[in-house]
């Protein structure tokens, strides 16, 4: 679909396409969803359109409408297209107003803007540092607390999903505990067949602090097997890994340099305990 759009905007006098298409981009659909990276934010579909469009009028009104939406950016290659595109050109109002998205941002969210801002910021911008360590310090605190939710999970497999909820009432205890499938008959209740169905298939859509395979089927009242997967078990101790790597090697770069900045004001002094630093490779 952006290829597609692009092709139109090259095609055309801005003038004659930007309301429609700053609108359809600006407030993107389900359909439109289907053709790019599920998920894609508003602000994530208006700065790919303008990293590829030729015309500069085009792509001043695409970026101007993209700093008007949440900061909605998921990945490293969009941070970066919103730091050249967004930031660098801005002026002092413009990062002001930025700075102010940054800090709403969700600090699971913050790991793609950490990487990239420090790639780019040095210490002497005073002020694109302190959002930078601002938005650190947010990510290494949410880092430590997922860390300890995750280190809840039992060390070797089991099918104990305990931050599984809000399934339903007759399914979470289940998905929570050390049955590996179940089969439901009136909990909960579907009116017929095609409802159990429905389901199903929105439940093997959309799965949060579980994975499963669902399937409807009908004897004497519509039901839904449950049948867990690894895959929950398997990513998480992947994310462990992950958050643990990526806390080491932000706590060498920012506690570090806090320890420095601590030392030369006198700081460790007076029996004062100074930070531990851990050494880590880099994040995989």
């Amino acid at each position: 679909m952006i290829p597609a759009i692009v092709k139109i905007t090259n095609a055309f006098a801005w003038s004659y396409v930007d309301t429609g298409l700053l609108y359809v981009l600006g407030t993107p659909t389900d359909e439109l969803q289907l053709y790019e990276t599920p998920g894609d934010s508003a602000t994530e579909l208006l700065l790919q359109v303008a990293e590829l469009v030729e015309s500069e009028e085009a792509q001043q009104a695409l970026l101007k409408e993209a700093s008007t939406k949440e900061l909605a950016l998921h990945t490293v290659k969009m941070v970066d297209i919103f730091w050249k595109r967004i930031i660098v050109p801005g002026d002092a109002q413009t990062f002001k107003q930025m700075a102010d998205k940054i800090e709403n941002v969700n600090p699971r969210e913050l790991g793609p803007f950490v990487e990239v801002f420090s790639k780019y910021i040095d210490n002497h911008d005073t002020d694109k540092s302190a959002v930078l360590e601002t938005s650190a310090a947010r990510r290494m605190d949410w880092l430590e607390g997922e860390i300890k939710r995750l280190e809840q999970v039992d060390k070797t497999f089991s099918w104990k999903m305990p931050f599984a909820d809000d399934w339903d009432p007759a399914i979470d205890p289940f998905l929570r505990g050390p049955e590996e499938s179940m089969t439901t008959e009136g909990v909960p209740k579907f009116n017929n067949l095609r409802d159990a169905k429905k389901f199903a298939r929105k439940s093997n859509w959309s799965q949060c602090e579980a994975s499963f395979k669902m399937e409807a089927g009908e004897t004497n009242v519509p039901f839904v097997t449950i049948t867990k997967t690894r895959k929950w078990y398997d990513d998480t101790q992947i994310k462990l890994a992950r958050y643990e790597e990526e806390l080491a090697q932000l706590s060498e770069r920012f506690r570090l340099k806090k320890y420095r900045s601590d030392k030369s004001q006198g700081g460790g002094q007076c029996g004062q305990a100074l930070p531990v630093i851990k050494s880590s490779g880099p994040v995989g």
